[in-house]
């Protein structure tokens, strides 16, 4: 049976450093040696602009990558 996750849904903007087939990389401060990967299949991204894109991740996540 798939576990269903029952959290709130957070957005953030934070800074895009790359982006691969299955997730993307981002950091809070710009800097690539603090940078994290997002799975692209638990969240929703939006690009906007050079070096910035806005997440949209379920609580259990955004705590999980220390963003909450």
């Amino acid at each position: 049976m798939k576990r269903v996750e029952t959290s709130e849904l957070h957005e953030f903007d934070l800074h895009f450093h790359l982006e691969t087939e299955k997730a993307i990389m981002v950091s809070e401060n710009g800097i690539r040696e603090a940078a994290f990967f997002l799975p692209k299949s638990r969240i929703k991204f939006e690009k906007r602009g050079p070096g910035s894109v806005n997440v949209t991740c379920p609580e259990w996540l955004a705590v999980q990558k220390g963003l909450l």
